[in-house]
């Protein structure tokens, strides 16, 4: 009701802009009339209608606003519940499906309870960690590994050792006692002191996408088996 008032006022208002003859003059040369009275509700008029349409887009702001909170509150849930909104270590995408495959190939290529030797020079402490996890036994009354995640070593020589492209007795001793090589991110130093192990070509140019299964014999050598 207040609104309405406040037009009528601004209607009472404008017409003190009709224009008055002049006394003894041309009817149409009067001066119009522009006084505080039409100038008030003219005025209020103008804030009235600034401040409606203030209201108003102040109301869908908030409308949006609350929206988008609802949004981030449930992404949020989401997020914590299953971390779809994050990104994953490099790690976490490939290790689990070379885990099933090792799990898969016990008591055919492996042996039920294999040992492992994991090479990762780019990620060392966050693969081996990752692959233990995903090594746990996954059937019910069974032992507490699928297979054992060999202790980590260090695979290469220092940079600027003239052996540098030789491997060590060491690791020649914990590659050729695992029951499964399986290399994951190596170093080109290191790939090319295993190369002379390996017979396949492609195997020796990416042994990263191999599987390696040691024979023992009068030299050590891999047989690869694809991921």
């Amino acid at each position: 009701m207040a609104g309405y008032c406040v037009y009528a006022f601004c209607a009472l208002g404008l017409a003190g802009f009709v224009p008055r003859p002049r006394a003894g003059g041309h009817p149409w040369l009067g001066a119009r009339l522009f006084t505080g009275f039409s100038l008030i509700p003219v005025f209020l008029f103008l804030v009235h209608i600034i401040a409606g349409v203030g209201l108003l887009a102040a109301a869908y702001a908030l409308v949006a606003l609350a929206a988008w909170q609802v949004g981030q509150v449930d992404r949020t849930v989401v997020d914590l519940a299953t971390r779809t909104f994050q990104g994953l270590h490099s790690r976490l995408i490939r290790i689990p499906p070379d885990a099933a495959r090792i799990r898969a190939m016990r008591g055919n290529e492996l042996p039920p309870h294999p040992r492992v030797a994991l090479i990762d020079q780019e990620w060392p402490v966050d693969a081996w960690a990752i692959a233990n996890y995903y090594a746990i036994g996954t059937q019910y009354g069974g032992p507490p590994k699928d297979f054992t995640v060999i202790d980590r070593v260090r695979w290469a020589t220092p940079a600027g050792d003239e052996r540098s492209d030789v491997l060590s007795d060491d690791v020649l001793g914990v590659l050729g006692g695992a029951d499964l090589v399986w290399p994951l991110g190596l170093e080109d130093r290191l790939r090319a002191a295993l190369a002379p192990y390996i017979a396949d070509p492609e195997c020796r140019r990416r042994p990263e996408a191999h599987f390696l299964l040691p024979k023992t014999g009068a030299r050590l050598s891999f047989a690869c088996l694809p991921k």
